[in-house]
């Protein structure tokens, strides 16, 4: 019975034992009942030639694995999975147990994203030049880069990244691929996206013989250019530039080309669409014997001539398009310039001094028998003469300038002054036992120069020979030609001239020297300033005499200290006190001080508002509230804080105007928090031509230069007077190609020598200024007749 019990328990083991694994049951079950499996996921994603391992299990052991295609390659090594990403593409990866139960995968080579680059769409590179770096990304992660036309664009490739090189101008595809069909097109341009263009525009003019300068751009280059006619005009291109030159009158079509099919053609006119002109004023005044500066002509054909209306009066000498007008003798006649159109500009020229003719000797004189009196003619037309009616009274002798009379006998005589343009001045001589007349000079009883200033004088009257001499020649050195003479500043102080005829009666001149020049003291300190404690502004002396010295009424209020040309008015405690300027003559000048505390301080900015033009810089004056002072611009891109952002003391803020904008504030706020605020007004930059100042006034024997300003216009400039006896006139920065022009914004201005400036009244000179487009724009000078202390 036992081994009966025994055999089936062992036969119903076995049938256990075959559902398992053996070669029986259900297909797809372990003895245990589960399905054949994988640890890899129902999607899988890899790059190429990346692997990645699973185990199988679950079914009926006796494996297998196989690839739908090469995308994807498998390997199976009894429970362990191998999946390697092929070429790129998709596959489905299937495992089967013994019993053909089946598991799939689906497998993804790649990146499983849609192919890309970090190109644009369209991309511009230069000829010779090269695009950033792009990337590509996405696809399957195998990629190609190409151009569809090398000549033009060029790639250079290495892994996920390329660049685009230009070769010629024009236009091509670059095409980026993967390996399972993605692709993305970029459009390249090798030159400009820009049309082919010049700065030139379509339409030039060119004098013959100049030379013009534009910028090329745009289209493909290299560029290349020619003419239709060579004869009129030529023209070259250096890599962006292009040069026309005018060679003969005429037109011609300057036609540019790009390295593709663009081309702009330019019409050029040699010679001048514009009328004639000429650099030189309307109405003009030269010396006998002297030139006038050289004249420019331009417009018209540019084929010019000039011609005198009277050869005897002016002559005139032209060499191409440069002019100058000769004085032969006095008078007056026209100028004639023309183009070979028959287009004129006349110019009225007037031979002489341009001043009325006059002399420093009285109307009426009483000379003693061989007695001598000096004197001085000058204006008119030079040369001049002297005649006596009775030479038994008197004879008289015109040297130059210089007229002598010499008394003989006792009687009356008048003596007949004229000039080349027969204008007369009579003087009634008388000569018996009476005294001849006093001797005089032209110097005022006082004078105040300047330390090495040498103001000139006339002597006249009593007996010559004359002589002179100084009481000191550490202070004031006097030096005596004929009946001329200078004194010369050698130091600060003051000293005697004394001024004797043959018969030894003095004239005596009181000479101050000092470092001014003999204008009144002055101050750029205002009437009344505000102060808080602490501040110290500092201010220019100027004028009258130096030394110079300050005082204060209270000195607990406010301290005045003077440093050379300069003043520091120092803030001490409240109050108000009033600091006194004074030279060394004693000229004084008020400045009331008021001293204020805390938000009390009246900070003061002027000018309140500003408005000026692009390029320009303005400057605003900062006094009262409390030091230091800090300064901003609301918006520097518009307008920019040059000098003075922060101040230890009153003074000047520079602001620069650069660009066109809506109103900016210059906010300036001291030590208190007090806040000033300067609205600014940008306007775009102007090209109106001016000079500044536009009327203005000088003493006959001012030594001074002044400077007149220009604003606008186009360089280069030039500049004339009208009258090149009684002034000089020089522009500042020469083109040191043509000496005539100049660059620079400042013209220098001064009366002619001490012996051409004089005037008998008050004369007006016209300084002209013309810019490169031919714009002219005038200042007047008005050179004031000094009843006494003048020529």
């Amino acid at each position: 019975m036992m081994k009966y019990i025994r055999g089936l328990f062992a036969l119903i083991l076995l049938i256990g034992l075959t559902a398992c694994g053996g070669g029986g049951g259900s297909a797809g079950n372990t003895s245990n009942g589960a399905k054949v499996f994988t640890t890899a996921p129902e999607k899988l994603t890899l790059s190429p030639g990346a692997t990645q391992t699973f185990t199988v299990g679950g079914g009926v052991p006796g494996y297998s694995a196989s690839s739908s295609n090469g995308a994807a390659i498998v390997t199976l090594n009894g429970s362990t999975l191998t999946i390697k990403g092929g070429g790129g593409g998709s596959a489905t990866v299937t495992v089967k147990d013994a019993a053909g139960v089946a598991v799939t995968i689906d497998v993804t080579i790649g990146s499983g994203l849609d192919l890309f680059t970090t190109a644009p769409e369209t991309v511009t590179v230069p000829v010779g030049g090269q695009s950033a770096e792009y990337t590509i990304g996405g696809g399957s992660l195998v990629y190609e880069v190409a151009s569809s036309d090398n000549s033009i664009a060029n790639v250079v490739f290495s892994g996920n990244r390329f660049v685009i090189v230009g070769s010629t101008g024009g236009k091509a595809d670059i095409t980026v691929r993967d390996s399972i069909g993605g692709k993305v097109l970029i459009k390249v341009t090798v030159g400009s996206v820009d049309a082919l263009f010049s700065t030139a525009g379509t339409d030039i003019n060119v004098g013959v013989n100049a030379a013009v300068t534009y910028t090329v751009g745009g289209g493909n280059g290299p560029y290349s250019v020619g003419s239709s006619n060579t004869a009129v005009a030529t023209a070259n291109i250096s890599g962006n530039k292009l040069t026309v030159t005018g060679t003969g009158v005429g037109t011609a079509n300057i036609v540019l080309r790009d390295a593709t099919s663009g081309n702009v053609t330019i019409k050029v006119t040699v010679g001048s669409t514009a009328d004639l002109f000429t650099s030189a004023p309307a109405v003009l005044t030269v010396g006998i014997g002297t030139s006038s500066p050289t004249f420019t002509i331009g417009g018209g054909s540019q084929v010019y001539t000039v011609t005198s209306g009277n050869t005897q009066i002016a002559g005139v000498g032209i060499n191409g398009n440069k002019f100058t007008i000769s004085g032969v003798s006095a008078g007056k006649t026209s100028v004639i310039v023309k183009d070979s159109l028959g287009h004129n500009v006349i110019i009225d020229v007037t031979i002489g001094s341009g001043a009325d003719f006059y002399t420093t000797a009285p109307g009426d004189i009483t000379l003693t028998a061989n007695g001598t009196g000096t004197y001085v003619m000058g204006g008119g037309s030079a040369p001049y003469t002297a005649t006596s009616s009775n030479t038994s009274v008197v004879t008289a002798s015109a040297s130059g300038n210089n007229l002598t009379l010499t008394g003989v006998g006792s009687g009356k005589a008048v003596v007949i002054l004229r000039d080349a343009a027969g204008k007369t001045i009579s003087i009634n001589v008388t000569l018996g036992s009476g005294n001849a007349n006093a001797i005089f000079t032209t110097a005022p009883g006082a004078v105040t120069i300047a330390v090495g200033s040498s103001p000139a004088y006339q002597i006249g009257g009593g007996s010559a020979p004359y002589s002179i001499s100084s009481s000191n020649t550490a202070i004031a050195t006097a030096t005596l030609n004929g009946t001329n003479f200078t004194i010369t500043g050698v130091a600060t102080g003051s000293a005697n001239i004394i001024v004797k005829d043959s018969a030894g009666n003095p004239v005596t001149i009181v000479v101050s020297v000092g470092t001014g020049a003999t204008v009144a003291l002055f101050s750029t300190a205002p009437a009344a300033i505000s102060l808080a404690p602490g501040a110290a502004p500092v201010y220019v002396i100027g004028g009258g005499t130096a030394p110079y010295f300050a005082t204060s009424s209270d000195v607990r209020v406010a301290t005045a200290v003077v440093t050379g040309g300069t003043v520091t008015i120092t803030a001490v405690a409240a109050g108000s006190a009033t600091v006194r300027l004074v030279d060394s003559v004693g000229a004084p000048i008020s400045v009331a001080v008021t001293v204020v505390t805390g938000q009390n301080a009246n900070l003061s900015v002027t000018p309140i508002a500003l408005t000026g033009n692009v390029g320009d810089t303005l400057s605003i004056s900062i006094t009262g509230g409390s030091a230091p002072y800090t300064t901003t611009s609301t918006n520097t891109t518009n307008v920019a804080i040059v000098s003075g952002a922060t101040l230890n003391s009153a003074g000047t803020v520079t602001a620069a105007l650069l660009n066109v904008g809506r109103t900016t504030n210059i906010v300036v706020t001291d030590a208190q928090g007090t806040v000033f605020t300067v609205p600014v007004i940008v306007n775009a930059s102007s090209t109106a031509l001016g000079l500044n100042p536009v009327d203005w006034s000088i003493n006959e024997t001012n030594n001074s230069v002044i400077g007149l300003t220009i604003s606008g216009g186009v360089l280069p400039f030039q500049v004339f007077t009208n009258n090149t006896l009684l002034s000089t006139v020089t522009g500042t920065n020469p083109d040191p190609l043509n000496p005539l022009s100049f660059n620079g914004r400042t013209v220098n201005v001064s009366l002619g020598t001490q012996g051409t400036r004089c005037v008998a009244a008050d004369t007006p000179v016209i300084i002209t200024v013309k810019d490169g487009n031919n714009i002219s724009v005038s200042s007047t000078m008005r050179i004031l007749n000094l009843t006494t202390g003048g020529c």
